[in-house]
């Protein structure tokens, strides 16, 4: 996250690459192909993220995990404050030519990343790998939303993964030590016989994403150049999303179980 801020924020190459992918959509899409992420980031509020927090809190109570609630809640909370402090009060934008306001990390794609990790501490073992199809679609699809939508550059969505991210493995690592004597599975074995199931549900949701963005028309235009930065612009949003959710399921399943 420190290596993407630095280049992204401090570096000229860095912002201007940073811009042309987001204004890559602005400037040569089609402006209606917007309309529907529009709609979708409207959802994404404080009210709509207290409401889904507060069902993972009960969730995770019904499950008798006190613990778990508790790890859910800090995650989503200390994920934003965290987003906001780093915005707002500790980053920079430095005049290199393309404008001074830091918008690094996304708050928008932080609440949506740290709802997506919560679920995953507090889904029973059954629901897991289906909440990572849904969470890696929803997290590249906001993430996209606010690129396509000239909110964010998508160092601002990565970034904002990255400490969703974060946040999620200091919880598990304080479940870890709150209970030492839970046995865990070997490693190697456990990758072996998960990691392809986690890896490929998130792959398939950020396919679903990527698939439900074609059919609403996003695009950059018809110039090979312009496809090319678009593909890289939201890939590498759809990466870090299939990265961080596939990941973190993998970790809740080891450690949670």
């Amino acid at each position: 996250m420190a290596v993407i801020a630095y280049l992204a924020l401090y570096t000229a190459r860095g912002q201007e690459l940073d811009d042309r992918a987001m204004r890559i959509f602005s400037d040569n899409g089609d402006p209606t192909a917007a309309r529907p992420l529009l709609e979708l980031l409207s959802e994404v509020s404080i009210g709509s993220a207290g409401l889904a927090l507060a069902v993972f809190v009960c969730l995770a109570l019904l499950r008798r995990g006190f613990t778990l609630a508790v790890a859910a809640v800090a995650v989503t909370v200390g994920a934003n404050l965290t987003t906001q402090v780093l915005k707002h009060l500790v980053l920079t934008r430095p005049d290199l030519g393309h404008g001074t306001l830091n918008s690094l990390p996304s708050g928008h794609t932080t609440l949506v990343f740290s709802l997506v990790l919560a679920a995953l501490l507090v889904a029973p073992v059954v629901l897991r790998v289906p909440v990572t199809v849904l969470g890696a679609a929803v997290g590249t699809l906001t993430g996209a939303a606010t690129v396509v939508a000239g909110w964010h550059r998508p160092s601002d969505v990565v970034t904002a993964t990255l400490v969703t991210l974060a946040w999620g493995g200091a919880a598990i690592a304080v479940l870890d030590v709150l209970s030492p004597g839970t046995a865990r599975p070997p490693v190697r074995p456990f990758l072996h016989r998960a990691g392809a199931a986690f890896g490929l549900a998130a792959v398939l949701g950020t396919l679903v994403a990527g698939l439900m963005l074609v059919v609403w028309g996003v695009g950059p235009g018809s110039g090979p150049g312009e496809m090319v930065a678009a593909v890289l612009s939201l890939g590498s949003i759809a990466l870090f999303s299939a990265l961080v959710v596939g990941g973190y399921g993998l970790l809740v399943g080891h450690t949670v179980g």
